[in-house]
């Protein structure tokens, strides 16, 4: 993962323009396609290799929106993985950062999952 020096996270801003809806049934193409931009824009901004969107099912993570740079290694959408075998949970829950400069500072502890795609600095 590469780091722009001097970014700040907390500078990104974001502008409601309408309203649309989506349910776990159904969405509305302007919210697919809103979904899309912004996950290719934060790609490019930070910049990372992958952005992804994912849902928590109770015991899966289900990647809904991937956006990356055409590694092979990258997950599609689609894809999915045991929960616990990944890094989500410990960022929603408080145990990680919701931002990681440099993912070796957390990545050969032994309490981290290797999940299913390499997480490399």
């Amino acid at each position: 993962m590469f780091h722009e020096p001097g970014f700040d996270p907390d500078n990104l801003s974001l502008k409601e323009s309408g309203l649309s809806f989506a349910t776990a049934d159904r969405s509305h193409e302007p919210i697919n396609s809103a979904v899309a931009r912004v996950l290719s824009l934060l790609r490019q901004r930070l910049p990372l290799d992958v952005v992804c969107m994912c849902e928590f099912g109770t015991a899966e993570r289900v990647f809904r929106g991937v956006e990356s740079n055409g590694n092979s290694q990258s997950p599609s959408e689609g894809d999915n993985e045991l929960l616990e075998d990944t890094w989500c949970p410990r960022v929603v829950d408080g145990r990680l950062p919701e931002y990681i400069a440099d993912v070796r500072k957390f990545g050969r502890k032994a309490d981290m999952p290797a999940g299913a795609f390499a997480v490399n600095g």
